[in-house]
């Protein structure tokens, strides 16, 4: 990935793989938090993967211009081969302000690679901060810079972190484990009909996460 832009095999490579859209994702926060950590590793580069309107995609380019990282950032705009992307990735990060339950996190994760993320729910339903991977408080870029200046600076505690990133995501996330989790919904909901409309406070937890299965 690294030869394809022309880059040194250790450069360290921070990304975020997002459709462009101003009204949920924070690509700002993330070009905002990139000057902060180019500042903190003057080598690192950025990636920007996603397809969007052409109008937002513009004005992030000139906002990476006016910044003085337009030699640093790399808009590659919609790829097929996303997943090998993230693979390459020292750091992926999601900035974001409204999540239903995103499948990139869960990716990045399964890949064993440090997830850098906004705090909200649905994203506290996949990683726990500190320990498979690092929630930041919404609109503050700083708080993403000082996470991903963190995993650059100590790789040794952000592969670590990483791997329970991904064993989170086969214990809890894996095919088998969203099939049972599916099917003792739906036969919650069938006994729950049966005996007439009354909700139970039996319900299986997996009712909570419905919305993940694959």
């Amino acid at each position: 990935m690294r030869a394809e832009l022309g880059l040194a095999p250790c450069t360290p490579l921070v990304g975020m793989v997002a459709r462009i859209d101003f009204g949920q994702k924070r690509h700002d926060d993330f070009l905002a938090a990139a000057r902060q950590i180019a500042a903190g590793v003057p080598d690192a580069h950025f990636l920007i993967v996603g397809d969007g309107k052409e109008r937002e995609r513009r004005a992030l380019e000139c906002l990476a211009d006016r910044l003085g990282l337009t030699p640093r950032v790399h808009f590659l705009e919609h790829r097929t081969d996303a997943g090998r992307l993230i693979g390459a990735l020292d750091a992926f990060v999601l900035a974001t302000t409204n999540e239903g339950f995103p499948f990139v996190t869960l990716e990045a994760m399964a890949l064993a690679v440090p997830v850098v993320a906004t705090d909200l729910p649905a994203l506290r339903e996949q990683i726990a901060h500190g320990t498979s991977g690092w929630l930041v408080v919404p609109g503050q870029p700083g708080g993403l810079a000082d996470a991903v200046l963190r995993v650059l600076a100590d790789p040794a505690t952000a592969r670590g972190v990483a791997a329970r990133g991904r064993e989170t995501v086969v214990e809890r996330f894996g095919v088998e484990e969203m099939t049972a989790r599916t099917d003792a919904l739906y036969r919650w909901a069938l006994a729950d009909r049966r005996a007439g409309g009354g909700r139970s406070p039996a319900a299986p937890g997996a009712a909570r996460r419905s919305r993940a299965t694959p």
